[in-house]
């Protein structure tokens, strides 16, 4: 457990579980079931989740394919890429949730009664690859994780493998980890939960106290988003706009596509110089209010939410955060009447909607969390958290039938 009483599970619920891997893991589809089949026997994992650019390498060849669908199969000893300012979700089958961080590559595979995820970078790898992944397994199945410097054996625990190119750390949130190093002097290792160890060319293995285990894997947690991305909103787009209340606009929509893509640090700088260009920034405080309620800081998250409506009682977005911050206080009706006023300064926001119809449902008013839900849809046919939150109320109402569609909606 982390010190402040929250498992990183926990912390990384809506991470890890994105809206349409919710929908998956509710109603499997027919479609995607019958592409595995044709294309991967066995399948060994499924890519569920991605953000970015995310290729796949199959199994003896090449070269390297964009992937374009969800509920991709992986077969034994294919490989997958996650870009710059991209990740990637993978579920190893039957039971492993594997989060991948920007510019890391593996490959998995089967041996024997043994799961192998293994790092690497040869010569048909992208030069990029140094990255990171987040791994939960909580059943009694021998699992390995391997990298250039150390290796991880685990059986039923919650760690981080991360990787510089000359060097690899492993940090156990929850569990036990057995490493071993790979260098001239061999060493092997127990990590217990709250322990880290690093290893590589001239840095001697030793295990550390981890400090702040949220800040080790912000990377991987779900940052709420306040507003819906539109045209020139990438998150490398320059910002160099002469007028200050531009360029401060620009930093602010290119921080929240960041934060999107878990990119904490980049999405802070921009927050930080949008700041010095515009003191009292509504959209600033909105964000920093989001990314504070990541990070467990309920109390500061409230606080910079209501600061942000109050320097732009007009600003959706301030509300949004607010609804978030007021939620995870459990004050759902407060919540649910900023959502309301989100909703109400931008009557077409599909974000502003898909709020207020997730917490009309969790208020027990399905009839007006499916008149939102719908109204989001509307919005924005686009929006996969939209459908996917259409999709619980239609299970709310016990009508498989529509949730199905709902959820394969979000899916695609």
């Amino acid at each position: 457990m982390l010190r402040s009483g929250v498992s990183m599970s926990a912390r990384l619920a809506l991470g890890c579980i994105t809206p349409a891997l919710l929908a998956m893991c509710a109603i499997s589809t027919r479609a995607t079931a019958a592409d595995a089949l044709a294309a991967c026997t066995p399948t060994v994992a499924r890519i569920v989740s991605m953000q970015g650019v995310v290729e796949m390498r199959k199994a003896g060849q090449q070269g390297w394919a964009a992937v374009t669908r969800l509920d991709t199969p992986m077969c034994q000893g294919d490989a997958v890429h996650a870009g710059p300012r991209s990740r990637a979700a993978l579920v190893i089958l039957p039971e492993k949730f594997v989060r991948l961080d920007q510019n890391s590559t593996v490959s998995i595979s089967i041996e024997g009664d043994e799961t192998v995820v293994e790092f690497f970078q040869d010569e048909t790898t992208p030069k990029d690859a140094c990255g990171a992944g987040y791994f939960i397994t909580r059943f009694p199945r021998k699992f390995k994780v391997r990298t250039p410097f150390v290796n991880a054996a685990v059986e039923g625990t919650e760690f981080l493998v991360s990787m510089s190119c000359t060097a690899t750390s492993v940090a156990v949130f929850e569990g036990k980890v057995r490493a071993e190093t790979l260098l001239a002097n061999a060493e092997r290792f127990i990590l217990s939960s709250g322990e880290v160890i690093s290893a590589g060319p001239g840095e001697p293995p030793a295990i550390k106290v981890l400090v702040r285990p949220v800040d080790a894997v912000q990377w991987a947690l779900y940052y709420p988003p306040l507003s819906e991305p539109g045209p020139g909103t990438a998150p490398d787009q320059q910002c160099a706009q002469p007028a200050p209340d531009e360029r401060s606009g620009c930093l602010m929509v290119r921080a929240e596509q960041r934060l999107r893509l878990g990119r904490v640090d980049e999405a802070q700088a921009d927050i930080d110089a949008s700041l010095k260009l515009v003191p009292d920034s509504s959209d600033a405080e909105a964000l920093l209010s989001v990314i504070d309620l990541t990070k467990n800081d309920k109390q500061r998250a409230l606080a910079l939410a209501r600061h942000a409506t109050q320097l732009d009682p007009v600003n959706a977005r301030a509300w949004i955060a607010l609804s978030y911050a007021q939620q995870a206080s459990f004050k759902l009706e407060e919540a649910l009447a900023s959502a309301q006023r989100a909703a109400e300064l931008e009557s077409r926001s599909s974000i502003a909607l898909t709020r207020v119809a997730e917490l009309m449902m969790s208020l027990g008013k399905i009839r007006s969390a499916e008149r939102a839900a719908e109204a989001a849809v509307n919005a924005n046919p686009n929006d996969s958290r939209a459908h996917t939150i259409l999709g619980f109320v239609h299970l709310a109402e016990i009508d498989i039938k529509k949730a199905r569609a709902d959820f394969e909606a979000a899916i695609t």
